[in-house]
């Protein structure tokens, strides 16, 4: 019975992994690139004023019920940014990982020929991981996101694939 069905899980193995085609994702007005693995799904926040918020534009893709793919950014108002960009980056880091989050990795990284400042890292947030690149330039910050329930989901060849096709375009 084994040798029966051996040759119908090859197919069915090499019909699941030929069936998702990289799907490249141009956002013209958050001028920037990724390559998700299908289709990803576009939403948009808009900003409310009286409660502090700002606009906030995603583009994701749930792989399963634990893991999935996102890029995001948002505009800060002129002017509110006041720091450097590394201390912006950190606060971003630590306000994800929260009071009960833990930072396994985390660097220093820059964007492209101008060398947009950047932080890459991964926590375990209890239930589950979550690797970023996130990026400010000038008052935009990007963030390029895999959530997942282990390490492993979100260290993936294809996890990494995903988030270093991240580009800031001009």
């Amino acid at each position: 019975m084994i040798r029966l069905l051996s040759p119908f899980l090859l197919v069915l193995t090499a019909w699941n992994v030929s069936a998702f085609a990289d799907e490249k994702y141009s956002s013209a007005s958050g001028m920037y690139v990724a390559v998700f693995p299908m289709k990803p799904t576009e939403t948009s926040t808009p900003a409310d004023p009286a409660k502090g918020t700002y606009a906030f534009f995603s583009t994701s893709l749930e792989i399963n019920k634990d893991s999935s793919y996102m890029v995001m950014y948002h505009d800060y108002p002129t002017g509110v940014i006041k720091d450097k960009p590394e201390v912006v980056l950190e606060r971003v880091r630590d306000g994800t990982k929260g009071n009960s989050g833990r930072v396994i990795e985390d660097k220093e990284i820059a964007q492209g020929t101008d060398k947009i400042p950047g932080r890459a890292f991964l926590l375990n947030l209890g239930d589950y991981h979550y690797k970023a690149h996130i990026f400010l330039k000038g008052d935009r910050l990007y963030q390029v996101i895999i959530t997942g329930k282990t390490k492993e989901e979100v260290t993936s060849a294809a996890a990494d694939k995903f988030i270093n096709s991240f580009e800031i375009v001009k």
